[in-house]
Order: C-alpha cells, then sequence, then structure tokens
C-alpha cells in the first residue's frame, strides 16, 4: 500500500513540474522537450527502484531481522 502511495506522489510531482516547464516563457522548445523528457526519465527510475527494489529490500529485511528468527512479530507477520 505505501508503494502505490509513493507511486502516486512521484506522479503528482511529475505532472506538476511538467506544467511548470510548459507554462515558463523563458524557455526554448529545445529546452522544455529537454527538462520534461529528463523528467519523465527520473520519475521512471524512481517508480522502477519502488516496484523492482523495494520489495525485495524489505523481504530480506523481514527474513534475516532477529525478531523474525526469534519467533517475535517480523514485517512478514505485519503484512497479513
Amino acid at each position: 500500500m505505501l508503494a502505490l502511495l509513493l507511486i502516486g506522489a512521484f506522479g503528482g510531482i511529475a505532472i506538476w513540474r511538467i506544467v511548470v516547464v510548459l507554462q515558463t516563457r523563458w524557455l526554448t522548445n529545445t529546452m522544455r522537450l529537454f527538462d520534461i523528457s529528463v523528467v519523465i526519465l527520473f520519475i521512471a527510475l524512481l517508480i522502477a527502484w519502488v516496484v523492482f527494489y523495494w520489495p525485495a529490500y524489505w523481504d530480506w529485511v523481514a527474513l534475516t531481522s532477529p525478531s523474525a528468527s526469534a519467533g517475535g512479530i517480523g514485517l512478514a507477520m505485519l503484512s497479513r
């Protein structure tokens, strides 16, 4: 659920930045295109990080945490 919230926040920031870029008067069309492409690339990398790396990291933390091996409440127990 938190991953979806982060993806939505990243998307909102990207849309806000693209609107700001399109409303500026002093940028040429080439500069606008470059700035928008950088924003899209950066947000795509952040979303890919959230989708692919983040869950694997937290699964690894849950498996290697002392509370999970000692019978305590680990992250695997909290997700139920």
